[in-house]
């Protein structure tokens, strides 16, 4: 009878399904985003590598660079960057995404831009806060 009870518990644990993992983030408010980003600037995608392995999370993508709000003055429009992508297992960046543009909110991790599934982006096309703009006009003037 104990080994009965046993089986059967071990059999009802296993029925349990465990935790979904899912990517679930909270962006920050806009300003704390714009204040903790190193870069931030209107991308133009060039190519989207696959992940860098099943496990890694991450993605290299080559974005041209429209347009600067925010960054070191050395940082040229024009030019173009590899960017590490860190996507959640289930969300990668796709690569029909060529050729999209968007801003993104990036930081730099040893010398290379990164950016996630929860970096604040914007649309390219759409409407620009004021704040945006403003800082565009001090990385302009810091140059």
């Amino acid at each position: 009878m104990r080994a009965m009870v046993l089986f059967v518990l071990l059999l009802a644990s296993s029925l349990v399904p465990l935790p979904a993992t899912a990517c679930t983030c909270m962006r920050p408010p806009f300003l704390s985003a714009l204040g903790a980003a190193d870069v931030v600037a209107d991308i133009r995608v060039l190519e989207v590598r696959a992940d860098q392995g099943p496990l890694s999370g991450r993605q290299a993508m080559l974005y041209r660079i429209e347009r600067i709000f925010k960054g070191p003055p050395d940082l040229e429009e024009g030019s173009e960057v590899w960017v590490s992508h860190h996507t959640c297992t289930s969300m990668p960046y796709p690569s029909t995404e060529v050729g999209g543009r968007r801003i993104w909110f990036m930081s730099r991790e040893g010398g290379r831009l990164s950016h996630d599934y929860c970096s604040t982006s914007l649309d390219s096309a759409g409407p620009l806060p004021l704040v945006l703009l403003q800082a565009r006009a001090r990385w302009l003037a810091s140059r």
